[in-house]
């Protein structure tokens, strides 16, 4: 049985909170509504610092052979989802210590890589003047938001709708890849 223990340690004193992982907002863990963020990640332990202002509270999470255990204050810790970004790195990780669970991917960082590649492509300027071209992006954003059923139907009316551009043709690409 998988289990979190309080481990105590000093690795997040202030100087290791400010030179460690300096991209760690990529990296939450929630856990009973607390927002964890990742700071260390060794073979031996993955650990995370509370993101509450003020709070010094950490949760260590072990890489103990087949048992795999973590502990926090007794509480059972069985996760069945994970939220990340689409860090492939990150995903496998949580996959590799907790087969089985089901990774999510967030909304913000989702609609950050849309963004990004638009404008990767040169489409920022015409996204922000063609009003048309804004509602066929944004309906692309809203795909994250139905459901998984009704996704390939309703992205096939998108690509209907798309106007025919070289670079807009290489971001649908990119959609479908990613």
């Amino acid at each position: 049985m998988d289990k979190i223990e309080y481990v105590e340690n000093n690795w997040f004193n202030k100087k290791i909170k400010e030179s460690e992982n300096l991209n760690h907002d990529a990296h939450d863990l929630c856990l009973n509504g607390i927002l964890f963020k990742r700071q260390r990640i060794n073979k031996n332990s993955i650990n995370w610092l509370c993101k509450v202002p003020n709070c010094s509270g950490s949760v260590t999470i072990l890489k103990l052979n087949e048992k795999r255990e973590a502990k926090v204050h007794d509480i059972s810790f069985k996760p069945k989802y994970i939220m990340t970004d689409f860090e492939l790195a990150a995903i496998n990780s949580f996959k590799s210590i907790y087969p089985g669970i089901q990774s999510k991917g967030c909304l913000f960082h989702f609609y950050k890589s849309l963004m990004k590649k638009i404008s990767d492509l040169g489409l920022k300027a015409e996204y922000e003047k063609n009003e048309e071209l804004t509602q066929c992006f944004k309906l692309i954003f809203c795909l994250a938001l139905i459901t998984i059923n009704s996704i390939d139907d309703q992205f096939e009316k998108l690509i209907g709708s798309m106007p025919d551009n070289d670079n807009v043709n290489k971001f649908m690409d990119y959609l479908v890849k990613t």
